[in-house]
């Protein structure tokens, strides 16, 4: 029965074809792309299914089989996606360029689903993901809408990418996207925040969001993404973490987006956060650090913290997370065909430049009371009462404590690590992961189990009664994290509609 769904699978993976176009490709180069794609896929899709027949221990993971069942869960024609690169910004001249595109290969008997591409991978530090100018996006209606009236597309719609990624956007999608990232800037400028304030600011709304993934893979990375569905990971952490900095603009402060790969580099394993240089005489500060709001973000058995907020670039090496190299690279281009590429020379150049960053990036880690004075006046310049202020930098301050206990190793240079050397603070009942706590209790209780050679009858029923009770109440936990975490969606989607509902005083 494996076998059979495999096979269905490979077939199913590889009947969607996407090429990526440049203005002034000629209609003949289009077609051209799109057949060595269609030619591409169907080797693909063959050498997917002779591995899945003659390798007994093959099995594709669970991210291909979503992919797959996805698309087989559609019609069996064939998908062909033309994604017009207009990295380089969306000009009258390239709107036309893509109307005539689309008009020569409907005459042609070509049906496809147009998107535009709005940001290539180079340009994605540089550029504030999920906007773009009035003209812009003025440019887009009017393709949008001839498109539609002109039927130049099988889905009815022009897709919208911020990267050459699977996951097509609608121009509301953006304009709600562009909205939240707007209003969430002007409440920095209108509270007058400094660059520390600024960054705890940022780092505390985008850590409210519950991080999910719910096999939206794509659409959880991208702004656009995370405003339609309501899914996010890190990168979508990093990406609005960023547009919302750079919207405000604030003098002594720049943000980056980084990418971070498995150490073994043995799979696709990475993860993203941000780089940010700040400069903030008010409290001191001056130099590079990293901040990680996904880390941070609330969970169904734990609050938000700062415990990853801007900590020295040194201590990426010193959480208890998948060891990581960072790299300056988009992780797209080190994969070919599905296979990763751990050689010697990639890993020690990967290696080399994790190790010169590091070294590059030596900043003094951010005192304790820095953080608190920080968010108690974000929080009163923000609306709070000094009471409300006080209580609410202090709660922050003890669980991020508590959070760098179990995150970072004893070694760790930044301040709430340290502070764990001696304030005896201890964790709330909230901050204990119930389900990680059930499956600590029944793995140590089969270790114990399995060292025993020998038990008389008596001993065994015990066993037997012991192993089903921490069984069912590990069941249990991960039933209670199931229900919980399906409603993270509709929570995050509910933060945002608060957020772009909010009417200005």
């Amino acid at each position: 029965m494996r076998k059979r769904r495999d096979i269905i699978f490979a077939m199913e993976l590889f009947d969607e074809i996407s090429v990526v176009v440049r203005a002034g490709t000629s209609t003949e180069e289009i077609l051209s792309l799109i057949e060595k794609e269609r030619a591409f896929s169907r080797e693909e899709s063959e050498k997917w299914i002779k591995q899945i027949e003659t390798s007994p221990d093959y099995v594709p993971s669970d991210e291909e089989f979503i992919l797959g069942y996805r698309k087989a869960e559609d019609d069996k024609e064939e998908k062909i996606n033309v994604v017009f690169d207009a990295s380089s910004g969306i000009s009258k001249e390239q709107s036309d360029y893509i109307i005539k595109a689309l008009q020569d290969l409907k005459k042609l008997g070509m049906s496809v689903r147009p998107s535009v591409m709005l940001l290539s991978e180079e340009k994605i530090i540089k550029r504030i993901p999920g906007l773009l100018s009035k003209e812009e996006f003025e440019t887009l209606e009017k393709l949008a809408s001839e498109i539609k009236n002109n039927d130049l597309s099988t889905s009815g719609e022009l897709g919208i990418r911020e990267l050459a990624s699977d996951f097509d956007a609608t121009l509301e999608d953006m304009l709600k996207a562009n909205a939240l990232v707007k209003k969430m800037a002007k409440k920095i400028k209108d509270a007058h925040l400094s660059p520390f304030e600024a960054v705890l600011f940022a780092h505390d709304f985008c850590s409210s969001f519950f991080y999910n993934n719910s096999n939206y893979y794509v659409s959880a990375r991208e702004i656009e993404g995370v405003v339609k569905s309501g899914n996010i990971i890190c990168v979508g952490y990093a990406s609005l973490f960023k547009a919302i900095l750079d919207e405000a603009n604030l003098d002594g402060l720049e943000v980056g987006i980084t990418a971070l790969e498995d150490k073994k580099v043995t799979s696709k394993n990475g993860h993203s956060n941000n780089i940010v240089k700040i400069r903030d005489p008010k409290y001191g500060i001056d130099g590079t650090y990293i901040d990680d709001s996904c880390y941070d973000s609330a969970t169904y058995y734990s609050p938000k913290t700062m415990c990853c907020c801007l900590y020295p670039a040194s201590d990426i090496d010193k959480t208890t997370r998948i060891p990581v190299y960072y790299s300056s690279r988009a992780k797209g281009d080190l994969y070919s065909a599905g296979k990763v590429d751990n050689s010697v020379k990639r890993v020690k150049a990967l290696r080399d430049e994790h190790n010169a960053f590091i070294k590059a990036n030596q900043s003094e880690p951010i005192g304790i009371n820095a953080y608190f004075e920080g968010l108690f006046n974000m929080a009163i310049k923000t609306g709070k009462s000094p009471a409300e202020a006080s209580e609410y930098a202090k709660t922050l301050v003890d669980d991020s404590i508590v959070q760098a206990r179990t995150f970072f190793s004893p070694t760790a240079e930044n301040c709430f690590s340290k502070m764990n050397r001696g304030l005896g603070i201890k964790p709330s009942a909230a901050s204990l992961d119930p389900v990680e706590t059930a499956r600590t209790k029944f793995a140590r209780y089969n270790r114990a189990h399995k060292s025993q050679q020998k038990m008389d009858l008596a001993e065994e029923l015990k066993h037997m009664a012991t192993y089903s009770t921490l069984a069912q109440k590990l069941s249990d936990e991960l039933q209670r994290a199931s229900k919980e975490t399906a409603k993270y969606p509709r929570k995050n989607l509910e933060l945002i509609d608060s957020i772009i509902d909010e009417k200005e005083e």
